[in-house]
C-alpha cells in the first residue's frame, strides 16, 4: 500500500493521493508510485491526458519526513540521506510532470503545502477550490526551497519572491486575482464550490484535442 491509486480509465491516467490520515503527505513510496507512471505514461499511446486529485480534505501536505526519516526497523538513516535522496525523488517528481508530453490537470482542495504545493504548480491546468491553501513553507521551517519551487514558482506569478523568502501562503479564492491565473489562457484558477465539476471534466476535454492543437496550446511557447 503506497498510498497512491493509479488508473488508466479512457485515455486519462488518473494518479490520486490516498493517505487522508495523513494529508496524503507523500513518503518514499508514494512518490516512487507517480514517477514510474509518469514514466510509463510517457511512451504509452494509449493516453492522451493525466489527472492528479486527492482523497479527503487535503491535496497534499508536502513530502512525509516522519516516514522518510524512519526506516520501520528502529535505526534511523545516516547522516545526510535526505539531502541525496531528493534529488531522485522529489526533484524527479516535478521534472517529469514539467516535461512529460501530455496535458497534466491538478485539482486542488484544502492544503497544498510543499511538495504538495509544487505538484500543482507543475500541472498544466490546475483547478483550485475556494478553501484551496498553496503554502511554500521553507523559509519558515528552515529549510532551503526544494521540489523546483525557485523555479516553478517564479514562471508563473508576479508575487512569487515574497511567497518563497517569507513563507506566505495563498488561498484558492484569491488565486484568480493575485496569482495562478494571472494572464489570460494560463490554465489556473479557481472553482468556488470545489475542484471535482471542472477537474472531473478537464482531462477528458483536453484527452479530445487533435494532437497538434495540444502541441499548440501547452508546448508552443
Amino acid at each position: 500500500m503506497t498510498g497512491v491509486v493509479v488508473d488508466p480509465v479512457d485515455g486519462v491516467l488518473r494518479i490520486q493521493l490516498d493517505r487522508p490520515a495523513r494529508k496524503n503527505a507523500l513518503d518514499v513510496a508514494a512518490i516512487a508510485t507517480i514517477v514510474d507512471a509518469l514514466e510509463s505514461a510517457s511512451t504509452d499511446d494509449a493516453l492522451r491526458a493525466i489527472r492528479i486529485g486527492s482523497t479527503g480534505d487535503d491535496f497534499c501536505a508536502g513530502a512525509d519526513w516522519v516516514a522518510t526519516n524512519s526506516s520501520g526497523g528502529g535505526t534511523r538513516p545516516r547522516t545526510g540521506s535526505i539531502q541525496r535522496r531528493t534529488p531522485l525523488q522529489a526533484h524527479r517528481l516535478i521534472q517529469l510532470l514539467v516535461e512529460v508530453q501530455l496535458p497534466v490537470v491538478c485539482a486542488v482542495r484544502g492544503w497544498a503545502a510543499g511538495l504538495g504545493c509544487q505538484l500543482a504548480l507543475a500541472a498544466d491546468f490546475t483547478v483550485a477550490a475556494s478553501d484551496a491553501t498553496f503554502w511554500a513553507p521553507f523559509a519558515r521551517r528552515g529549510f532551503t526551497p526544494d521540489s523546483g519551487s525557485t523555479w516553478v514558482l517564479p514562471r508563473l506569478v508576479g508575487v512569487a519572491r515574497r511567497v518563497v523568502a517569507v513563507g506566505r501562503w495563498v488561498g484558492g479564492a484569491r488565486t484568480v486575482t493575485v496569482t495562478f491565473a494571472v494572464g489570460a489562457g494560463s490554465g489556473r484558477g479557481a472553482a468556488g464550490a470545489g475542484p471535482a465539476p471542472s477537474a472531473a471534466t478537464m482531462p477528458s476535454m483536453v484527452a479530445a484535442l487533435r494532437p497538434a492543437v495540444m502541441i499548440r496550446v501547452f508546448w508552443a511557447g
